[in-house]
């Protein structure tokens, strides 16, 4: 993924989700069947790496079994703000 334009997504750590508000899908797909699923997986593993980007950037201390990060206050998800 270097290289790429590093896109903005929305990202719910609460449900461990991530959402694309910008993405739109065309009515009659001109891509073959493979190749959309080739999109699709690239779209999904885009949307993965934002979550971890997000759980890597939270505070953490030190223990013997490694970073802990504390629980985030509930927020609204992505899916309701963008209702």
């Amino acid at each position: 993924m270097e290289g790429e334009k590093q896109q903005k997504f929305d990202v719910d750590l609460d449900n461990l989700m991530a959402f694309d508000s910008y993405h739109t899908f065309p009515s009659q797909p001109s891509l073959s069947r493979e190749d959309l699923m080739k999109q699709c997986l690239l779209k999904g593993t885009h949307l993965v790496q934002a979550i971890a980007d997000a759980l890597f950037i939270l505070p953490s201390t030190e223990d013997l079994d490694g970073p802990l990060s504390p629980c985030l206050p509930h927020s609204l998800n992505c899916l309701e703000k963008n209702m």
